[in-house]
């Protein structure tokens, strides 16, 4: 008779397999990164800028659009607003450049 502690034992279960996919290193993603920052950057100075100010004050530096509103001294609503309009329209430049590649 055979427990069940037995049978794991015996190597029933397949035994576990290491990733064997490639580790790489933070620095071979930096150039991707850096081309990445470019492009966006150019995109970026494409829109109106009312939409890049508020974008920009909202995910670059790291603010709420709360935070940039009163940085901006502007109502939410605005910098909401701006900030919406602004991705989409930021999208649809990057797309056009064939972005995500």
């Amino acid at each position: 008779m055979i427990h069940g502690s037995d049978y794991r034992r015996r190597g029933v279960r397949p035994s576990e397999r290491r990733d064997e996919t490639p580790r790489f290193s933070a620095r071979a993603a930096e150039p991707d990164r850096k081309l990445n920052a470019v492009v966006v950057a150019e995109a970026l100075a494409g829109l109106p800028a009312t939409h890049r100010e508020a974008i920009v004050e909202s995910y670059v530096a790291g603010r709420t659009t709360r935070q940039a509103a009163a940085v901006l001294g502007l109502p939410h609503e605005t910098v909401n607003s701006r900030v919406y309009h602004g991705l989409w329209e930021l999208k649809r430049i990057l797309q056009e450049q064939g972005w995500p590649r």
